[in-house]
């Protein structure tokens, strides 16, 4: 128990500390959030998340053990246990089938090449894991597991584990291995001439065991979505992808926004790479001379050589710089007078034009009649 509750403890931590840095509030405030700024409202979020997680840990284990305990000298010549290595290997296989189909597969860490493969997979049979066992909050993150693919993994933990219970109890006892009930367990160990032995799982009490978790779970997941802010409820049942991160960062107009795009693995912004080029050469030049923050070593290590504009590049542009200013130069400027009366003389015309005043010819008329 005091195993669970640490781990549940380290889930809940780390969902918590994501959520409210500041930092990742202000990059993407659409996932980062949900917990309310009240202190004591925090506290017990922070302490419900832990059991929560603890009970899913307890929960997928005694799942794991009770299919552990059914064996077949038929498969693969006893060594392995079917059940539990088909529901481990078909559920991650309907898990990376999920991802590729879906063209998501490619995690989101800057690595190409060959290994860019190899690290997908592992990242995404880790992050899975986990996901598996401790049902970790910030894995619903769109670059993750995604929200409703989250969702429906806790649902699929919930349900085999009835049937887990199902099967060790449809078994003989011939093939099952005994599970050991831990006081029996501790007697033998701490007792020299104990003649304790060790204790098969009765099925009526694992399911009772596999009740009270699931109901844990249920109890305290309910409190969780009560207690934390209602617009990112919707977060739980998202589609949204891994590759639609960087395409929303770089439809900032801010250049400091933009940058996070070259964070992101190629594979997930080669839609608008073309794009992502003309924004660097556009650029390039202007970030030389002004040197904003985001514009350090590791930024220009990302960028492919061949986006980089040459020198011959920004030499052109400053000839046609210095070459504008020169004929702005040469261009005559009128005096402050002469512009003055440039602007008398046609003020006078329009008022003529209009009527309001008379020609001096018409004047003399009007007087020698």
């Amino acid at each position: 128990m005091i195993s669970a509750l640490t781990t549940g403890f380290a889930s809940a931590t780390l969902s918590y500390d994501y959520d409210t840095d500041p930092s990742e509030r202000r990059k993407n405030p659409a996932f980062y959030g949900y917990i309310p700024d009240n202190g004591n409202v925090r506290t017990g979020l922070l302490i419900i998340m832990t059991l929560n997680s603890a009970a899913l840990l307890l929960l997928r284990c005694l799942s794991a053990a009770l299919l552990a305990n059914v064996k077949s000298e038929r498969f693969l010549a006893g060594w392995m246990h079917p059940y539990l290595a088909t529901w481990i290997v078909g559920d991650m296989m309907l898990y990376l089938l999920l991802k590729i189909g879906r063209g998501d597969f490619h995690y989101y860490l800057p690595v190409e090449g060959i290994g860019e493969v190899f690290v997908s997979l592992f990242m995404r049979v880790m992050v899975k894991t986990i996901a598996d066992f401790t049902g970790l909050l910030h894995f619903r993150h769109p670059g993750e597991l995604g929200g409703l693919y989250w969702s429906i993994n806790v649902a699929i933990a919930l349900v085999t584990s009835f049937v887990s219970v199902h099967v060790y109890a449809g078994q003989p006892s011939s093939v099952l291995d005994p599970i050991v009930n831990a006081t029996a367990n501790i007697t033998a160990n701490n007792t020299a001439n104990s003649s304790a032995t060790a204790v098969p799982l009765e099925p009526q009490r694992a399911y009772s065991l596999v009740s009270s978790l699931c109901a844990g779970w249920v109890l305290t997941f309910g409190l969780i979505l009560l207690l934390m802010k209602k617009s990112y409820r919707r977060s739980f049942v998202s589609l949204k992808k891994g590759k639609s991160l960087p395409l929303e960062v770089f439809k900032s107009y801010d250049d400091h926004v933009k940058a996070r795009v070259m964070s992101f693995n190629r594979k997930q912004w080669f839609e608008i790479e073309s794009q992502v080029e003309a924004w660097v050469r556009d650029g390039w030049w202007t970030w030389q001379d002004d040197k904003p923050d985001w514009f350090d070593e590791q930024f220009v290590a990302k960028i492919p050589k061949s986006w980089i504009p040459q020198e011959s590049t920004n030499s052109s542009r400053k000839e046609r710089e210095s070459r504008s200013a020169q004929l702005r130069a040469k261009m005559p400027r009128p005096s402050f007078a002469r512009l003055k009366k440039q602007a008398g003389t046609t003020r006078g015309a329009a008022t003529r034009k209009q009527g309001g005043l008379r020609s001096p010819a018409k004047v003399e008329a009007g007087i020698s009649n």
